[in-house]
């Protein structure tokens, strides 16, 4: 009996065949047209807003329209009201076919939608984008209201009088970003009057005209590591700041290098208070352009020198054991304070003798402050590669620009760290200085 149940089987299905098999199951009955209540035209896009139609027999909505003379279509689920069609390259208005589709795959009669885009995101946000001086380059802001996926090109016009290349742009970055208030600065270009250009792509690859400026780029160096030593204060976070050993020790903070096969950082004593806190002399006066954070990582092979200023690199990103990034003791808000002349070693009040700088947050790549899951080496978890890219890099946070005074002791209060607890250790691979020596 099993044999001739397993014979029938086999039958069965060598007769429906692989056409068969694959083509759409259901209801060959064209559903009932949806009807369109709204129009809603953004850049490079719009959203049709619809009500479906009472039809048990309809599974989706499609939208099929033209884009640069290529034909596009969209779908969208039973249990959504609307559908986004995107991609224009201009203003000009569009027709929009909408289609009520069925279980078999069967359409309705179109229902036709004019739609009017607005400019598309990659030439808006060129319209927003403002260019600034700023410390050692150029401050890039601009506002991409949808969240689009954008590239930006930076670019220095070079004169050369060399045979193999005619003087034009040469490209210093490309930086992708979906962020809706994009800031960059190109950094490391010298206080000299140079012309700068930027241009907008989207993930189509549709490329605007640069956006043109000359400018000077302020003055900027590294403050020298050389000259910093640790000015422990009353209130600096009790301990020696050498947990497990010399390689925890405060200076690791401004060695200029980052990453080893131990893990040398600094490393707070676990069993700390927040906020913590660790005075810094930076051996003179600078007024401040900016810091550079590297976050505690582990860094397969001898330690390197800091892929800030110059830039000198840390290897792949595979190299990199990331089990304390974004977890733990990496910091995730901190303050800054300084001051000019050397404060009471003895005197507990910090604001009677420091200024503050700043509140500075370090987020992740998307802007979240969600703890990482990296758990092991050799693993990423759910870094994404833009996170990664920031750790490389470093995070950086600006000087408020109302801040102008000169300092040369520096308070750094980690106020919270991702581990999220009243106490805990703070980990931190390295802190680099900007700015220029104060004006004698």
């Amino acid at each position: 009996m099993k044999t001739k149940i397993a014979t029938a089987a086999l039958l069965l299905a060598a007769s429906c065949g692989p056409a068969d098999l694959n083509a759409p199951f259901g209801n060959k009955t064209p559903p009932e047209k949806v009807t369109v209540r709204d129009v809603k035209n953004m850049p490079g896009a719009a959203v049709i807003f619809y009500d479906r139609p009472s039809d048990v027999n309809l599974k989706y909505v499609r939208a099929v329209y033209t884009v640069d003379g290529e034909q596009r279509v969209t779908n969208a689920s039973y249990y959504t009201d609307s559908i986004l069609v995107d991609g224009f390259s201009d203003t000009t208005e569009q027709l929009v076919n909408l289609y009520s589709v069925s279980y078999g795959d069967a359409a309705s009669e179109p229902v036709p939608v004019t739609i009017h885009p607005e400019t598309p995101a990659y030439l808006h946000v060129l319209e927003t984008m403002a260019i600034e001086a700023t410390y050692g380059g150029l401050q890039i802001t601009a506002l991409n209201r949808l969240g689009a996926p954008i590239a930006y090109g930076v670019c220095r016009y070079e004169e050369t009088d060399s045979i193999a290349r005619d003087s034009g742009w040469v490209e210093k970055a490309m930086v992708y970003s979906k962020a809706v208030n994009f800031r960059y600065a190109l950094r490391k270009q010298k206080d000299v009057e140079t012309k700068f250009g930027v241009f907008t792509k989207d993930r189509w690859g549709r490329r605007s005209d640069y956006k043109v400026v000359t400018l000077t780029p302020w003055l900027e160096e590294q403050c020298n590591p050389a000259s910093f030593a640790w000015y422990e204060t009353y209130f600096d976070t009790p301990g020696n700041h050498s947990y497990s050993g010399s390689h925890h020790e405060t200076k690791a903070l401004w060695d200029d290098k980052v990453g080893e096969n131990g893990a040398y950082c600094y490393h707070s004593p676990p069993a700390s208070t927040f906020p913590q806190n660790i005075t810094i002399d930076l051996g003179k006066a600078y007024n401040l352009s900016r810091v550079v954070l590297h976050g505690r990582f582990i860094y397969s092979g001898s330690r390197t020198d800091i892929l800030t200023y110059p830039a000198k690199g840390v290897g792949g990103g595979s190299l990199v054991d990331y089990r304390y990034i974004f977890k733990d003791g990496y910091p995730k808000l901190l303050q800054m304070w300084g001051a000019t002349t050397a404060p009471n070693r003895s005197n507990s009040n910090l604001e009677s003798q420091f200024t503050k700088i700043g509140d500075f947050e370090l987020p992740r790549a998307d802007g979240s402050f969600t703890p990482s899951t990296v758990s092991a080496q050799n693993n990423t978890g759910d870094l994404s590669a833009d996170d990664i890219d920031l750790i490389i890099q470093g995070q950086e946070f600006g000087i408020p620009g109302e801040f102008v005074d000169p300092v040369r002791y520096i308070v750094i209060s980690v106020i919270e760290t991702y581990g999220g607890s009243a106490t805990g250790p703070v980990m931190i691979d390295q802190l680099s200085f900007f700015g220029a020596p104060e004006a004698k």
